[in-house]
């Protein structure tokens, strides 16, 4: 495709290697879906040794396993114009798991708009040794699972309306070891981002909400800025926690709500969850609810409240809206829940809470 576009890509085999496809423009105008299958012992494995995949819709799968691998040696583009590019399968993990080579930065550009431009990495992303990995799937959305672990990738950028987390995100020890998100997040399940290793400590910085029902977000890196987080219950369910550590400046430009879920009929209320926010140099946040939820019809207990804490050291202030750790209410002649602590400190002497 790269001198004649082809209309349409379909390969199927044991081990699959392809060079590129397309150029400048797209080098498929249809479909291409490359599949790799397991053969007796041996497992089926897709290569990628070029550096440009330009096409439209793209869907690349193989088995479980770090079995999708990006062996070039240098920067690797997947381009679409508004269709979405699959590494995997969507639904689940069973597909393969993206491999960057060493020196194999990975680009994935949709150009997505709404339901066009999906960029799906379901087993997400590892690496070799601290390669970058920025997903842009424009205003669609994106789903992707674990990226990195321990040295392997060096900075992390995910731009969609909303980026589906299904793993952890986890920057090497090297310079610039950042993680930007552009949009929404939706926290399928309790995910860590974590930027902070012994010599270089990465910016974490989210523009828009996050929320997961139930399940906890741990941020820790450097300077740290976020929208909105909630991880209040599912129905029946307790409220994730919330932990946010900075090693610089925390900002929250939006409320924190880990609150129990909705209690069924017969049923006590749920637990709220645990908020901690620490910085270094200022933390400023809007209002804090970790409360219980009521209880449900008949004569139940209230939901237990979680639990708050704000604090900053060097230098800057604490400013805070709102804080609430409050109990459920009780339902007929049930008993109260318990309820929560909020603690505030800030050790620099001079700043103001």
């Amino acid at each position: 495709g790269a001198t004649s576009a082809l209309s349409a890509l379909t390969v199927t085999g044991n081990d699959i290697t392809v060079a590129s496809i397309g150029g400048a423009s797209a080098g498929v105008t249809g479909a291409t879906t490359l599949t790799a299958t397991t053969a007796n012992a041996d497992v089926g494995e897709v290569r990628f040794t070029g550096t440009t995949y330009n096409a439209n819709a793209q869907t690349y799968v193989a088995t479980t396993g770090n079995t999708l691998q990006v062996n070039a040696g240098a920067t690797t583009t997947f381009t679409s114009t508004a269709d979405t590019i699959t590494f995997g399968n969507a639904a689940n993990a069973t597909g393969g798991t993206l491999l960057l080579a060493d020196g194999s930065n990975l680009s994935v550009t949709t150009a997505g708009a709404g339901v066009n431009g999906v960029i799906n990495a379901f087993a997400g992303v590892r690496a070799t040794s601290a390669e970058t990995v920025s997903l842009n799937a424009g205003t669609s959305t994106l789903s992707v699972g674990q990226i990195g672990n321990a040295g392997e990738v060096a900075s992390v950028a995910l731009t969609a309306a909303t980026s589906t987390l299904r793993g952890n995100i986890t920057t090497a020890d090297v310079a610039a070891n950042n993680v930007t998100i552009t949009g929404a997040v939706a926290l399928a399940n309790s995910v860590t981002i974590d930027t902070s290793r012994t010599s270089n400590k990465g910016d974490i910085t989210i523009t828009g909400a996050s929320t997961g029902a139930g399940t906890a977000l741990s941020l820790t890196g450097k300077a740290i800025s976020t929208g909105a987080i909630t991880t209040t219950g599912a129905g029946n369910g307790d409220a994730g926690a919330v932990s946010i550590t900075g090693a610089g400046v925390v900002t929250l430009n939006g409320a924190i709500t880990a609150s129990g879920g909705t209690a069924g009929a017969g049923l006590s209320g749920r637990t709220g969850g645990t908020v901690s926010i620490t910085g270094v140099g200022g933390v400023t946040t809007a209002g804090i609810s970790a409360s219980g939820s009521a209880g449900g019809t008949g004569n139940t207990a209230g939901g237990t409240a979680g639990s708050i804490t704000v604090s900053n050291s060097g230098t800057g202030n604490i400013s805070v809206g709102a804080l609430t750790a409050s109990t459920g209410n009780a339902a007929g002649t049930g008993a109260g829940g318990t309820a929560g602590s909020i603690t505030v400190s800030n050790t620099f002497d001079g700043g103001n809470v």
